[in-house]
């Protein structure tokens, strides 16, 4: 189990560390940290290879990046190591590898765009929520440990995969709330199918403390529900009966909407390395 992070050595890029530490320390995870040496890398994915330009914040100050890593890390508890890419397309693009467990992508890893500004997905994040069998884990802008967790589920298969880990990290005691959003002809009535279908039902009426059904109205305003303080899982593009919108208007008035820290995960994203894990160890840390 092991998570990458693109260091930044900047304090916003601090607070980024922090919050990748977090959870580290949550689900057991290694530390995997890449000091860029310049502003673009490659990842080579089973489907695609997705090149990542980086701004130059990331290539800020290099004399102090490791030092300042260390100060933050040595004394976390979390297992880490300095990542060196293995190989490299050419003199100024490495490649990293591609089997992490998780990435910590926050919204900056993007080429510059005013879109990025106003709280939108950046072209390159898309590309990767697309392509990586992994989720992504975009962090709030100042480090804020979660306390609960909020899934939003529209039925897709990611969705779907959003939901069993929240009712995982719920049976470890974590408070769970569900959101949904009834759109294109989507009723109550189907998502409960979809529910069904993959033997949760049971689960979900234990755990669930709120199921929130938005219908019409104004998103924003009902977004306001949602604490602060939780960890908001989001599936993207669906492939199941019931589609998903890929980064739609709901997608992107979540991340516009919500500082919270959010947890994406594409068509091809897998959690089934978290979920066995997620139960017990979050209970111990719940202990702490």
């Amino acid at each position: 189990m092991e998570l990458l992070h693109i260091f930044r050595n900047t304090p916003f890029g601090r607070e980024t560390l922090f919050q990748s530490l977090d959870f580290c320390s949550r689900f057991e995870m290694k530390l995997c940290v890449y000091i860029p040496k310049n502003q673009r890398f490659l990842m080579y994915f089973d489907n695609e290879a997705v090149e990542i330009h980086l701004d130059e914040s990331y290539l800020r100050a290099p004399e102090t990046s490791l030092k300042h890593l260390e100060e933050i890390v040595e004394d976390s508890g979390v297992e880490w190591e300095v990542v060196t890419p293995p190989t490299q397309t050419n003199r100024m693009l490495p490649n990293l590898r591609t089997t992490y467990s998780l990435m910590c992508a926050p919204r900056i890893l993007s080429e510059p765009s005013s879109g990025i500004g106003l709280g939108k997905i950046g072209p390159k994040v898309r590309k990767l929520v697309l392509a990586a069998p992994f989720p992504l884990l975009i962090p709030s802008a100042v480090y804020q440990p979660w306390e609960s967790v909020t899934v939003f589920f529209g039925g897709s298969q990611a969705s779907v995969k959003c939901l069993e880990l929240g009712l995982n990290m719920a049976r470890a005691g974590i408070p769970l709330e569900v959101f949904s959003v009834l759109e294109d002809g989507v009723l109550r009535e189907d998502l409960e199918a979809q529910i069904a279908e993959r033997g949760l039902l049971d689960l979900f009426a234990e755990h669930v403390s709120n199921w929130h059904l938005v219908e019409g109205g104004n998103l924003e305003e009902e977004l306001y529900a949602v604490s602060r303080r939780s960890l908001l899982l989001l599936g993207a593009y669906g492939r199941g009966r019931i589609k998903a919108k890929l980064f739609g208007s709901t997608m992107e008035t979540i991340h516009r909407t919500m500082p919270n820290n959010l947890l994406i995960l594409g068509p091809v994203a897998e959690t089934n390395r978290l979920i066995p894990v997620a139960e017990d160890r979050l209970a111990k840390h719940l202990r702490y």
